[in-house]
């Protein structure tokens, strides 16, 4: 009888260590899960803080005529023009 005490009492010490250790564990998993939430939120931050301070994505200007960029002038200039109101 005497052994089955023992017995019994070792196996509820076992039992209070492992519970204690479960809610040791527990409070861990808690611990870190409220950590990964907030480091996900920062980086979620730091992304967007990084997308708003790039350069726009626009293409590349296109490359300017060779030719000349402003149109040549007549050969001949044109003869000035009378106003209307000069009959004579």
């Amino acid at each position: 009888m005497l052994r089955a005490l023992q017995l019994v009492a070792s196996r509820d010490a076992a039992l209070a260590e492992r519970d204690a250790r479960i809610a040791a564990l527990e409070r861990d998993r808690f611990e870190l899960a409220g950590r990964l939430g907030y480091f996900q939120s920062e980086l979620e931050h730091a992304r967007q803080t990084i997308k708003a301070l790039e350069a726009p994505k626009e293409p590349l200007p296109s490359v300017p005529p060779a030719g000349p960029v402003f149109s040549p002038l007549p050969a001949e200039p044109e003869s000035p023009r009378r106003p209307w109101w000069r009959f004579w």
